[in-house]
């Protein structure tokens, strides 16, 4: 679990909204959404590919390679 939320973080926070996290809060609806969208898309793929166990460290190279 704790794997996955910093994932969500390093996607979202640090490469989506370049280490600018009040930039979502400026953001409407739609576009909020969309971001969302894209970072459970990422996440998603990253599962499919390297899974997410606790155990392992997260392959930042292969995930910014996703992005």
């Amino acid at each position: 679990m704790f794997k996955l939320i910093k994932i969500i973080e390093y996607v979202l926070f640090e490469r989506l909204l370049n280490g600018k996290p009040n930039t979502m809060a400026n953001l409407n609806e739609y576009k909020r959404l969309a971001l969302l969208e894209k970072a459970f898309k990422i996440v998603y793929t990253y599962h499919k590919a390297k899974g997410l166990d606790s155990g392992e460290t997260i392959d930042f190279y292969f995930l910014d390679s996703i992005i």
